[in-house]
């Protein structure tokens, strides 16, 4: 305002030589801030991009090279005023920014994903209940594939509390219902006295974390004194079957000498022997005892006979005996 001041007085006292310099001073000052203006705002330009790829450096731990290539070239641009060129490395520079952003946080979201898999295998082993969890995965890989992150939030959060429900709600239901039925097979082995020591231990191992409520761990607890139990179960089916085939190849001789042909039933002793190769030790014993059974039977029944036989014999002996 001051030099449009200065103007007005020499046009009054008509100096307009003078008026015409202080005009054209204006014009030059002018100009230089106008262009020292577009050029600040350029140079922001560069600043603020740098501030954005140091902070995208800093969140993946990578140094982005292109895109420091990029920014070199804005910078280029900056020094020869050529603005132009300068905006279109700075979209460019946003642009790829965004890509390999995008690009880092769909893999850091995709690797949440695959560490969420073996939770859900062993849920799933341990007989959980984890309908619908395909469905939250495949919901979450799609929003990742498309770069739609909020959506990849919320189907994590959803994803989250569906895995917290399994392992709280739904592991403490199946928990109980394991331990109710290893509970009911160590009563059927106790009353045929089937000694069980470890798995009795492992048994109250189980039932300490389900009162601790850690229904996990009770689960695995109680699936290893389950299968314990089922090996005490099968050593000793396996121990009473080799017992009775000693016993059965004893009758086999005692029925040998007395003339018997027990071949119709010792045959049973190849399907024993079958049975216990194929670790069917129940059914071993099972038919142990039949064959043993049957072999008692037989030679009773021989020996009765042979006792009657010679009672008959004996009789008319006593008798005449006892005329004399």
């Amino acid at each position: 305002s001051r030099h449009f001041s200065t103007i007005d007085e020499l046009q009054t006292g008509k100096k307009y030589r003078e008026a015409i310099d202080v005009l054209k001073m204006i014009q030059s000052s002018m100009k230089k801030m106008i262009k020292e203006g577009i050029r600040r705002i350029n140079a922001e330009k560069i600043d603020n991009a740098q501030e954005s790829l140091s902070v995208l450096q800093e969140t993946w731990g990578l140094n982005f090279e292109e895109l420091g290539e990029t920014l070199e070239m804005a910078s280029s641009a900056l020094q020869e005023g050529r603005y132009e060129i300068l905006d279109a490395h700075i979209e460019e520079f946003s642009r790829t920014r965004e890509r390999h952003h995008n690009v880092r946080l769909s893999e850091s979201y995709a690797s949440k994903v695959a560490d969420v898999a073996p939770d859900l295998e062993t849920l799933k082993g341990l007989g959980i209940d984890i309908s619908g969890a395909d469905e939250l995965v495949a919901s979450v890989s799609h929003s990742i594939t498309n770069f739609n992150f909020e959506d990849t939030e919320r189907y994590l959060a959803k994803l989250s509390e569906f895995i917290d429900d399994a392992r709280t709600v739904k592991a403490k239901k199946r928990a109980g219902e394991y331990f109710k039925k290893t509970k009911g097979i160590f009563l059927e082995m106790k009353d045929e006295g089937i000694p069980m020591d470890e798995a009795k231990e492992l048994i109250k191992g189980a039932l300490g974390y389900i009162n601790s409520k850690d229904y996990i761990k009770a689960i695995e607890g109680t699936l290893v004194a389950e299968n314990a139990l089922y090996e005490a179960r099968d050593r000793y089916y396996k121990a009473a079957t080799i017992v009775l085939l000693g016993e059965i190849k004893e009758m086999e001789g005692e029925g040998g000498k007395l003339g018997l042909d027990l071949s119709g039933i010792t045959g049973m002793t190849g399907e024993i022997q079958t049975s216990i190769e194929q670790g069917n030790f129940l059914e071993a014993r099972d038919l142990a005892v039949l064959c043993s059974d049957e072999l008692k039977k037989t030679i009773e029944s021989k020996l009765l006979d042979m006792l009657e036989n010679s009672m008959s014999r004996l009789m008319p002996a006593l008798e005449e005996a006892s005329e004399i």
